[in-house]
């Protein structure tokens, strides 16, 4: 079992390498690993493979960039929509990562009141993230506007403190601006 993993990630890096052309540093991802998370090269790659759902983990990656909002199991146990705007814009402007990203009426969190709106936000970090990696972000917006797994959204947290880490979002923002989601490799490298 150990061997058929083992086979089927290096098959994954090799098809990888065959359609990246270096530029973009992620590639389209696919299943493995443990589901969420694969495709990444290098030091990237054991980045987001050291993500998990544990509430101290989300802590003390998102501690390292920002120091408000405060990092506290509670919130963190079932993030709320407000706390989740107020940590994605504080790791944006404290890294400049996925500026632009947002229309102008999302980014003020006190504004930012119905279900549509809350979810068009959400779904726009989401994509930038998953985009940017390289990787499938498991994190729902219907479901935790609803409160509802928060194991995928400390996940998703984890996920943003390496994107914002992680070089250029820029290509990321066009890509899920652009309407795509997470782009395919041929637009993650343009």
């Amino acid at each position: 079992e150990a061997d058929a993993e083992a086979q089927a990630k290096e098959a994954a890096e090799r098809e990888h390498t065959a359609k990246d052309d270096g530029d973009s540093g992620v590639s389209g991802g696919g299943s493995g690993g443990n589901g969420a998370i694969s495709g990444a090269p290098g030091a990237i790659a054991a980045r987001i493979d050291g993500c998990n759902e544990d509430v101290s983990r989300t802590k003390e990656v998102l501690s390292a960039i920002i120091d408000k909002p405060k990092m506290s199991d509670k919130l963190l146990g079932k993030p709320p929509f407000r706390f989740l705007h107020d940590v994605f814009t504080a790791v944006q402007a404290k890294t400049g990562f996925a500026q632009g990203l947002h229309p102008e009426e999302l980014m003020d969190s006190k504004a930012v009141k119905d279900k549509a709106s809350k979810m068009e936000f959400l779904q726009l970090a989401i994509d930038v993230v998953g985009n940017h990696l390289g990787v499938t972000v498991e994190a729902r917006p219907a479901k935790i506007v609803a409160g509802l797994e928060p194991e995928r959204t400390n996940m998703f947290l984890q996920l943003l403190a390496v994107a914002a880490t992680e070089g250029d979002s820029r290509a990321a923002v066009e890509a899920v601006k652009g309407g795509g989601g997470v782009a395919d490799d041929d637009a993650a490298a343009a």
